[in-house]
């Protein structure tokens, strides 16, 4: 199975005031984090607008936003469209901004696929669409058709799609300072951990 890690990473971090990207926690930056929660993909790459990619994560295929799109879309277009053009059969969706994501839920993801177009966590929340793993054709012929009408929450749910249940905490979303002041002492010598 061809996956593509495809990390949403291009927008402004205008509520954190500082570029998220670079942001370093637990010694690394939030996107070299998520490239190494991505690790058992194929390949990763980054769909990072204008924004410059931190050393950790530079070597990394960076993937320019569209233009014509806005939101999750800006980067999903192009990176379902490069995943298709070169034979990726799935991609797994991730913003850069959810650290303690780690690997062990991609994996429930991918064990969880079996004969869907997309499998996608949940907390008691809700659904994420945004670490979703969707068949690349599939999802890239749904975005085309929608254009801009649905939310990215709409489309996945109209595929045949499975679920895996995850703990709420995992998902926290850091975009802005008091974000991060949410992450625990605990968290982040995981963090530390999961990447020696």
């Amino acid at each position: 199975m061809r996956v593509l890690g495809l990390i949403l990473a291009g927008g402004g971090s205008s509520r954190m005031g500082q570029d998220k990207l670079a942001l370093e926690i637990a010694g690394f930056s939030m996107l070299a984090l998520t490239t190494h929660s991505l690790r058992d993909c194929t390949l990763i790459a980054i769909a990072a607008g204008e924004n410059n990619l931190p050393e950790d994560a530079a070597m990394y295929h960076h993937i320019m936003d569209s233009k014509t799109h806005v939101g999750p879309r800006a980067g999903l277009f192009p990176g379902l469209t490069f995943a298709a053009e070169n034979n990726f059969e799935f991609v797994q969706l991730s913003p850069c901004d959810t650290p303690l994501v780690n690997s062990d839920v991609f994996r429930r993801l991918k064990d969880g696929l079996k004969d869907a177009d997309c499998c996608v966590p949940r907390t008691e929340n809700g659904i994420h669409p945004l670490h979703a793993l969707v068949r690349t054709e599939v999802f890239l012929e749904l975005l085309m058709e929608d254009g801009e009408t649905s939310n990215v929450h709409s489309l996945v749910t109209s595929l045949a799609h499975n679920e895996i249940l995850i703990d709420s905490d995992i998902m926290l979303n850091i975009n802005s300072p008091e974000d991060l002041k949410m992450l625990r002492y605990q968290d982040l010598i995981d963090l530390q951990q999961r990447h020696q």
